[in-house]
């Protein structure tokens, strides 16, 4: 569960933007909330830029706590990323709560910018929250809302799994698992009449009917009722059949794995999603599962034992 959220700001209310968030979730796990500015340490006054960091987190601290929730503030002499990072191992933080700035979403936001550096060395789970305008957040979550996870079959997206129920929990929401069939393309005119196509093969229905099963068996394998779950097969590409169904389920909350430290172009659902996921309007947390060998390796065996559904991919 929920016990320390780091909440990097730089003074901006697009930033600030994350802070609801954040709150809600504190509120609800009665965890603490670190805010965090971090102070560049080329600045030509130094101590007056750590007084201004300070006075600022303090105003925006003391607001918070007037109204319940536990703060500390750190603002740190140094490279905002790694004192981002470091912040978080250091007060081993259960989520990094950031906003992206920017109308073009995920898209620019994995373009050098300090989220994207953040997630490519962190260790804990990150949770970007898609910034526009300058209008409040007047209710960060719904009523009852609903937590999609997309799964591919491997053990590494599966990592997110705990998470997402663990916030369904503490939101009183619903735990959504997704996966999505993508059927082989029609084969190109100089393929046509050279053996079996498995375009013309392949099983639609029964890829969904694996898919689903495979979904409740993840429910159960992971403790949870499948009668609290709801399972979502979706048919199509990858990166589309998560925003359908984002609008579809009406999903309030995203959450993924991502592997390897390279960054988005090595995001778990591959460099389709790098297209088209900068369209979601809801939050996303992103777990970092690094090249653990043992993982590797039970992945390997798994897919030897236990193949992933029929046409289920994340590719």
């Amino acid at each position: 569960m929920l016990s320390t959220l780091v909440v990097p700001l730089d003074g901006s209310t697009l930033a600030e933007r994350a802070l609801p968030y954040a709150e809600a979730l504190a509120r609800r796990a009665q965890a603490r909330m670190i805010l965090l500015r971090a102070v560049g340490g080329n600045e030509q006054d130094a101590t007056a830029a750590l007084s201004e960091a300070e006075g600022y987190l303090r105003s925006v601290g003391d607001a918070l706590v007037a109204r319940g929730v536990e703060v500390d503030i750190s603002a740190p002499v140094g490279d905002a990323v790694e004192r981002i990072v470091a912040e978080g191992e250091a007060r081993n933080a259960s989520l990094l709560v950031m906003g992206t700035h920017g109308r073009d979403g995920l898209g620019r936001l994995f373009s050098g910018s300090v989220a994207e550096e953040v997630l490519q060395q962190t260790t804990r789970p990150l949770m970007l929250i898609r910034t526009e305008g300058d209008a409040p957040v007047a209710a960060p979550f719904p009523d009852r809302p609903r937590v999609l996870v997309p799964l591919d079959g491997s053990l590494f997206a599966e990592t997110a799994l705990d998470l997402a129920h663990d916030l369904a929990q503490l939101l009183n929401g619903e735990l959504v698992l997704l996966s999505v069939v993508t059927p082989p393309p029609p084969p190109a005119m100089s393929e046509l009449g050279f053996g079996a196509v498995p375009y013309l093969d392949f099983d639609l229905e029964g890829a969904r009917r694996e898919s689903q099963a495979y979904l409740e068996r993840m429910a159960r394998q992971h403790g949870i009722d499948p009668a609290q779950v709801q399972a979502s097969v979706q048919i199509g590409g990858t990166a589309e059949g998560i925003i359908e169904a984002i609008g579809q389920l009406g999903a309030a909350l995203v959450v993924m794995a991502t592997h390897a430290r390279s960054g988005l172009g090595r995001f778990l659902f591959g460099s389709t999603a790098t297209d088209t996921l900068h369209k979601i309007d809801v939050p996303l947390i992103l777990i970092h599962v690094d090249d653990d060998p043992e993982l590797a390796a039970s992945e390997q065996g798994r897919e030897v034992a236990v193949q992933p559904p029929t046409g289920l991919t994340i590719a």
